[in-house]
C-alpha cells in the first residue's frame, strides 16, 4: 500500500476492502481501472491517509508499525454479505450461499477454517468457532515473531 503524488493528484494503492471503497468514493476519488489505483486531488491526501489507517492500519506513508497475530476463535465468527475482517485484514470472504469462502492474503488457518452459508438472498462468510488464524505482517519477507494473541 503507498500514496504518492504527481502535479496535482494523489494515487493511492491499497488491496480491496469494501470499507475503504465505501469511504473513499465519499470523497471527489476516481478509480483508474488501467493503473488499479485510486486518483484523489493532492490536497485531500490527509483524509485518504485517515481512512487507510483506520481501514488497514496504515497510513500509505509513515514507517509501518503492523506485527503478526495469531487469533483463536472459540465461537464462530460471521458477517452477512460481507468479507470477514480482523485487524482491518481481510481474513475470508465469500460471494454468495455456495461459493465456499476465499482465504485473506497473509492468512493461514493453523485449525478451523472458513465457508460460506446463510440463505440465498442472506449469504454469510463464515470463519468457524475454533478456528485458529494467523495473520502474517504485511510485506514481511520471512515469518516474524507473533505479536500477539487473542
Amino acid at each position: 500500500m503507498k500514496i504518492w503524488i504527481e502535479d496535482r493528484t494523489a494515487y493511492i494503492d491499497t488491496p480491496y476492502h469494501p470499507e475503504f471503497v465505501q469511504r473513499i468514493k465519499r470523497t471527489p476519488a476516481k478509480w483508474d481501472p488501467d493503473k488499479k489505483v485510486w486518483e484523489i486531488d493532492a490536497r485531500m491526501v490527509d483524509i485518504a491517509q485517515r481512512i487507510m489507517e483506520d481501514v488497514y492500519g496504515y497510513d500509505g506513508v509513515s514507517p509501518l508499525k503492523n506485527v503478526s497475530v495469531r487469533v483463536s476463535l472459540p465461537n464462530e465468527l460471521s458477517k452477512e454479505r460481507k468479507p470477514v475482517t480482523l485487524f482491518g485484514r481481510i481474513v475470508a470472504t465469500a460471494f454468495g450461499r455456495d461459493s465456499g469462502a476465499t482465504i485473506g492474503d497473509g492468512v493461514v488457518f493453523e485449525q478451523g477454517g472458513a465457508e460460506s452459508g446463510g440463505s440465498t438472498k442472506h449469504w454469510r462468510t463464515i470463519i468457524r468457532g475454533g478456528s485458529v488464524i494467523r495473520i502474517y505482517q504485511k510485506n514481511a519477507v520471512k515469518p516474524l515473531p507473533l505479536g500477539m494473541g487473542i
